[in-house]
């Protein structure tokens, strides 16, 4: 993925005294009262002003992790109301890396200004990472009322996208305001007005993240990680993710959606390596997801039982499809328990856990109660697709997941406290962990053992504003705020929403009443993330523990699913 272009800046119309965040686009007026209007369709940007001054552009080609670095050269042609710009990369030796084109139509009195200027980044250099960039003030143009800007690797290409973009501008731009509008359930169910609108935009937020891609000549359906760092398709988040689509496939009736969680299903079920693990990312690498197999076998369960209650199963499955899933599941836990199995539990080893960061710690090697319970949830999967295609073993698998059970209750249950995991020593750390066990495998305790443990937990970690912080503030490890890419809040007191979300959910299972309280102030929490803080409409990666705020990747997709989800189990559809 590249980065292109910078900014538009109108010149003189004094500063932005407003934005409106629409969905399909930025809307912004400024102090003159000009405004304008910038929405993206596909490689085209479209860009509309009413009674606007000189504009000017500025440019910044780049690959997204690439620092500011010698060798970018521009070359800009003006013929007439077209610019065409043509970016080169060249390397030491002055050979050019790679081309990248831009159209820019309907435009007058256009001034090449052929500037470098530096800028600095606040957020970088908040998080600490590399936040001093040069970027290429390009040119100054007076806007026809409508201009759009193209981009392709291809000149002619880059021409034609913005001749077809200019000429059809208007039906375009309803097109995707319609498309946005049909893409979004009501949520007629939500009566708090905050964590309505909230849902609507965790939405659109996920859908957004929800695209097509083309990897090696075929196109595969999936859901990026997060925006702005993370456009991959990461096993674990993903599979999170599902949950958030699930709901907004239900909501819309919509079966294209159904059909596309299916295939992302199928493609992770088919992906299972050798060590009962699943690749961290697709396209392959090479480093394993200790968790994913689990969060897979979760997500299978709880879509297969959607699609019962919707009376859906045998519309998107035929039966062989059930009979290869099921025959896959058990090959994978075999697999597992070969590799990873050690005395009736599964152990991890270091930074292999969602907490994949370490910082004067072991990183959570050992046994690790997320893990067990994840595990446990594939046993789940199995048994339900084992009664759906009729297999004699499922009784086995019964008997099997009860003595799992009965192992890991011996092992993590002490003196009525669930740990957090051990390796030699016992870790007696308070870490949310223990919700994410509950959200995957909810009878491992009974009900009366999960509100002693909910109490206990929430006294360790509750924030006042309405989060869980990742380690109890008595901690040494214990962070209050963010400190960046250095890794010593990640997992040490930074709070993260999707897991927030996830522990709402597993306390009103717990006890809708005892716990409204906490339920609702993670649920407001996660709103004033989407509505008012961090990327407009997003859900933010993490907060500080003592104090709300967006931080992290600030449009994480596995926030606003997971916020879906919660929204879904505290204002049913169906009630």
């Amino acid at each position: 993925m590249q980065k292109t272009l910078e900014s538009l800046t109108p010149l003189e119309e004094g500063s932005v005294k407003e934005f409106y965040h629409q969905l399909y686009g930025l809307r912004r007026i400024y102090e003159s009262g000009a405004q304008d209007t910038v929405v993206m369709h596909q490689k085209t940007l479209l860009y509309s002003s009413q009674a606007m001054g000189p504009v000017k552009l500025t440019l910044d080609h780049r690959e997204s992790y690439e620092v500011s670095r010698l060798g970018r050269v521009y070359d800009i042609e003006i013929q007439g109301d077209f610019v065409l710009i043509t970016f080169k990369q060249q390397d030491e030796k002055g050979e050019t890396e790679y081309e990248q084109y831009m159209g820019i139509r309907g435009v007058k009195n256009v001034q090449v200004l052929n500037e470098w200027k530096e800028k600095q980044y606040s957020y970088d250099k908040e998080r600490k990472s590399q936040s001093d960039y040069w970027v290429y003030e390009a040119l100054v143009f007076t806007p026809k009322h409508k201009v759009v800007i193209s981009s392709s690797t291809n000149k002619a290409e880059a021409r034609t996208l913005c001749d077809i973009s200019y000429f059809h501008f208007d039906d375009i731009l309803t097109t995707v305001h319609l498309k946005t509008r049909e893409q979004l359930p009501n949520y007629h169910s939500i009566y708090n007005s905050k964590q309505h609108s909230a849902a609507s935009l965790a939405s659109w937020s996920l859908l957004q993240m929800h695209q097509q891609f083309q990897f090696d000549h075929q196109m595969i359906t999936g859901i990026y990680a997060g925006y702005p760092w993370f456009f991959q398709l990461w096993s674990r988040d993903e599979l999170i993710s599902l949950g958030g689509l699930m709901d907004l496939a239900r909501q819309l009736n919509d079966t294209a959606l159904y059909k596309n969680i299916k295939s992302i299903l199928a493609r992770h079920i088919k992906s299972i390596l050798a060590d009962g693990t699943l690749s961290n990312r697709y396209p392959h690498s090479d480093l394993g997801s200790i968790d994913a197999f689990g969060w897979l076998a979760k997500r299978i369960n709880d879509f297969l039982i959607i699609l019962k209650e919707e009376k859906k199963l045998y519309d998107l499955f035929e039966i062989p499809e059930l009979l290869l899933w099921y025959k896959l599941l058990k090959e994978g836990l075999v697999k597992a328990k070969e590799h990873h199995q050690e005395e009736g539990l599964f152990k991890n080893g270091f930074n292999e856990t969602w907490m994949d960061t370490s910082y004067n710690d072991e990183g959570r090697t050992g046994f690790r109660i997320e893990i067990q319970a994840l595990h446990y949830a594939i046993y789940d999967a199995i048994i339900l697709l084992g009664n759906i295609v009729d297999s004699p073993e499922v009784h086995d698998y019964a008997d099997e997941q009860k003595q799992f059970r009965e192992t890991i209750r011996s092992r993590f249950l002490i003196n009525g406290r669930v740990i957090d995991g051990f390796s030699q020593d016992i870790d007696w750390s308070y870490r949310p962990n223990i919700f994410l066990a509950g959200f995957v495998a909810f009878d491992l305790f009974t009900r009366n053992e999960w509100k002693h443990i909910a109490v206990e937990y929430l006294e360790q970690l509750m924030t006042p504003w309405g989060g869980l912080s990742t380690i109890e503030a008595s901690n040494a490890l214990y962070q209050p705020y963010y400190t960046g890419q250095t890794n010593e809040s990640y997992h040490r007191g930074d709070s993260w929403y999707f897991v927030n979300n996830i522990a709402a959910m597993v306390l009103h299972q717990i006890d809708p009443h005892i716990f409204k309280e906490a339920i609702q102030l993670i649920a407001q929490a996660s709103a004033t993330d989407i509505l008012d803080l961090g990327l407009a409409g997003h859900g933010s990666e993490i907060s500080s523990a003592q104090e709300q705020k967006a931080q992290g990747c600030l449009a994480q997709a596995w926030s606003v699913a997971t916020y879906l989800e919660l929204m879904s189990a505290l204002y049913p559809l169906y009630d």
